[in-house]
């Protein structure tokens, strides 16, 4: 059994990221103790049909057949974020707290929206982060997918693609002209994206000074030093030199994953995704087969979007809500 364990991976996963800059496919096995990357392709994605699938056999049957995801990871730019800090709940109210909020701070029809959320959850504090996504473009990215012969099986923000290879620290990258900054502890991460062009450094710097001054008085309370090490991938020479100077900065080295030799940010994005579905990610904007979080159909009453019931199952809760309104 413990030799079957080490030749045979735990998952296989495919990640995969398109934009108008750059595209990239990764295919990984999770190996006990170990990521081993199977395949990578850079560059236009034409028809890759022949990677999304499981390289490991024994005899007749493919190990990972029904164990297989292939994650498309999307540009921060038309995912609308929002971090909301509340007080502490218990386990059993998450998801309804969930719901109000998404109510309350999505600012579009819910039903024109593919959303998802990520929580941090402390003794004192319920950290939620929103992630939101117009259904058409989506839909449109995962039409061009199939078409080529790679069906998704989940798709989500560049944002949780890094951050499940970065550990702790600050990254910023560009993409589709705008720059991405994410900003981890470890546990959740805070995101902002920026629609500013590589060329005009002095109002990108001034940006992420400002977003540094936002996350270290409002988010976390923290100091300067939890800013590194700060990660970079291809941004321009002279706004790293810039970043190199500022005083709350140190340690900036290129984005690096078990020797893994990206020549992009898409090929970290990738990877990050492949890694993101093999261990389970936790923002899945659009999933094959996924259920809503919660019933928006039920009145639309402040206190009643606490409730995630149908309106038959709910119909005693409803009642005693609108006596107390």
């Amino acid at each position: 059994m413990y030799l079957y364990k080490m030749k045979y991976p735990i998952k296989e996963a495919v990640g995969i990221y398109s934009s108008e800059d750059s595209s990239s496919l990764v295919h990984i096995a999770l190996m006990p103790g170990k990521v081993e990357i199977l395949d990578h392709v850079e560059g236009k994605i034409v028809n890759a049909s022949n990677l999304v699938r499981p390289r490991y056999e024994r005899g007749n049957r493919i190990i990972g057949k029904n164990n297989m995801d292939v994650v498309l990871a999307i540009s921060n730019q038309p995912v609308f974020h929002r971090n909301i800090k509340l007080p502490s709940v218990s386990d059993s109210n998450i998801k309804k707290m969930v719901c109000y909020e998404a109510q309350q701070n999505i600012p579009f029809p819910l039903e024109e929206v593919f959303w998802d959320y990520h929580i941090d959850k402390s003794d004192t504090e319920f950290n939620l982060s929103l992630f939101v996504a117009k259904k058409e473009g989506i839909n449109n990215q995962v039409e061009a997918l199939v078409k080529k012969g790679i069906t998704p099986t989940s798709v989500t923000p560049s944002s949780e693609a890094l951050f499940a290879i970065v550990n702790k620290g600050t990254i910023i990258y560009p993409e589709e002209r705008s720059h991405s900054i994410i900003i981890t502890n470890g546990n959740s991460y805070f995101l902002r994206t920026l629609p500013i062009p590589t060329d005009n450094n002095q109002r990108l710097m001034a940006e992420i000074g400002r977003t540094f001054n936002f996350y270290r008085t409002q988010v976390e309370k923290s100091s300067k030093e939890d800013f590194s090490p700060l990660f970079h991938k291809g941004l321009n020479p002279e706004l790293v030199q810039m970043l190199k100077d500022r005083e709350n900065i140190a340690d900036i080295r290129e984005i690096s994953f078990n020797n893994f030799d990206g020549k992009s940010i898409a090929d970290y994005i990738a990877l990050g995704a492949a890694i993101a579905g093999a261990y389970g990610t936790q923002v899945n904007l659009w999933k094959q087969d996924k259920q809503q979080y919660c019933d928006f159909s039920i009145p639309a009453k402040k206190a009643l979007g606490f409730l995630r019931k149908t309106l038959d199952s709910a119909s005693r809760e409803i009642r005693i809500l609108e006596e107390r309104l």
